[in-house]
């Protein structure tokens, strides 16, 4: 039996969710999500879509088991429980393909993202082994940590009066993953997501020195020789050899990603005029800013 504060909490959540739903079929009607910068190739689009349809599963049905738990007969439908938690094994399988996109500082943020990821895996692997509605909670909460993140961007462009997006993307990130974390009760893997920086930042750019050090203008002739057929065993091996380095490189690369928001929808324009000058004393770019809740 769940306390009172952590059904609390969950409502909240529940709410939480359904607000980010309506955000996001919002943005979709203007072909605004996901962002632009997940929509530059097929490959992308396909991508980000399995990542987002996954993420949905899990974040929705849970926040539906959570409605039936707490009626008057208790949820006990176990598989169902377990085909969330694949499904958290799944989502959390497409995020190598989508930390190249990662936005703000990127020896933090990835970092972060990864840290996020595993605790989300963990919680997956304990549905999975011991199914029952309580673990499903500390899943579906720790998984909404992506929503965190949305909605801790909107709070801090409010209160910071328009402070760059790049720095408030990164704080929002980190308080997301760890505030996911502590409240659903996983206290001792919230060091996870303070540690991971301080390990991944300088891993990120040491593979990236090796990387750039190691692989030259040669490598890209044995590439381009084994894409046409003209390559001996050795140059198809360096090629291929390149190409998944590449992908990692394209994955932990700790250059910066500048990703500016914007305004997508119409009905966003109207929520503008509550934050004009005379209901909160912040500029006309933090205003913009605060409503950028898309990927």
């Amino acid at each position: 039996m769940q306390s009172c504060g952590l059904t609390a909490y969950h409502w909240c959540l529940v709410g939480l969710d359904l607000a980010y739903l309506f955000l996001g079929w919002a943005a979709a009607k203007g072909n605004k999500y996901p962002a632009s910068r997940h929509q530059n190739t097929f490959v992308s689009k396909c991508w980000v879509g399995t990542h987002i349809v996954l993420g949905a599963i899990v974040i929705y049905g849970g926040a539906v088991i959570f409605i039936l738990d707490n009626q008057s007969v208790s949820f006990k439908n176990t598989w169902v429980l377990r085909l969330l938690a694949v499904a958290a094994v799944l989502h959390s399988s497409t995020v190598p393909g989508m930390l190249s996109k990662v936005p703000g500082c990127r020896k933090l943020n990835v970092p972060y993202y990864v840290g996020t990821v595993v605790i989300n895996l963990y919680t997956a692997i304990q549905v999975l082994c011991t199914p029952t509605v309580q673990n499903l909670m500390q899943l579906w909460g720790a998984l909404n940590a992506f929503v965190y993140v949305r909605l801790f961007v909107f709070l801090f462009h409010i209160v910071s009066g328009g402070a760059d997006y790049m720095v408030v993307y990164t704080l929002a990130m980190g308080l997301a993953g760890y505030f996911a974390t502590v409240a659903n009760g996983l206290h001792g893997l919230s060091l996870l997501i303070i540690i991971s920086p301080v390990v991944g930042a300088p891993l990120m750019v040491s593979y990236s020195r090796w990387y750039h050090s190691t692989f030259t203008t040669s490598t890209l002739t044995s590439v381009e020789s084994a894409v046409v057929g003209d390559a001996t065993a050795a140059d198809r091996s360096g090629g291929l050899l390149f190409l998944i380095c590449s992908a990692i490189h394209d994955a932990l690369d700790p250059v910066d990603v500048p990703h500016q928001p914007s305004v997508h929808v119409g009905w966003y324009r109207s929520l503008l005029s509550w934050f004009a000058a005379d209901n909160l004393p912040v500029g006309d770019a933090a205003k913009v800013a605060a409503l950028e809740f898309t990927v």
